[in-house]
């Protein structure tokens, strides 16, 4: 029973960047030690004229996927987005000290109240950036996101029809 359990894990992580002209990947382990080996790098040239809907980019995708990582039982794909600039909105933010359970919920009304948005159309996300002292106060600063849902559903979409889905997308600095 026991080697069955340690199976459940993903062998590896492939990090994931479909630029304008090639896609990206990396695959690597996590070693002892919280440190990082990486097995190998990829680089595929986009198929020309080949709009990202289309039934061929899929197709692309997975063949590409299952050249560089084997099976999509053995890794945790993490996709790396990078959004027009004028469809991602960041914001820096500050918040009170509370407890953690309680940040979320304080980000989200903080932002809602500054920039109001609507929850079934944007992705709101964050980043902890640590704590600041203001006007002698300690605060929490915080990175927030906002994207329009759509930008993070389609390449999760995708990612599932060509049965490869998604652990995760970050968004490219």
């Amino acid at each position: 029973v026991l080697p069955r359990l340690l199976k459940l894990k993903k062998t590896s992580t492939v990090g994931i960047d479909i630029g304008h002209d090639c896609l990206r990947l990396v695959r690597a382990v996590e070693t002892s030690g919280d440190q990082w080996k990486i097995l190998g790098r990829w680089r595929f040239p986009l198929p020309r004229r080949i709009p990202r809907d289309a039934p061929e980019f899929a197709s692309f995708l997975k063949s590409s996927l299952a050249s560089a990582c084997g099976s999509s039982k053995q890794s945790d794909l993490w996709l790396i987005m990078s959004p027009d600039t004028d469809k991602l909105d960041v914001r820096h933010i500050r918040i009170p000290r509370v407890p953690k359970r309680q940040i979320a919920n304080v980000v989200y009304w903080t932002v809602k109240k500054e920039t109001p948005f609507d929850e079934k159309e944007t992705l709101l996300d964050f980043e902890m950036q640590g704590e600041v002292v203001e006007q002698g106060i300690t605060k929490l600063a915080v990175m927030v996101y906002l994207v329009p849902r759509r930008e993070v559903e389609e390449p999760k979409a995708l990612f599932s029809r060509i049965g490869w889905p998604l652990t995760g997308i970050s968004i490219a600095p």
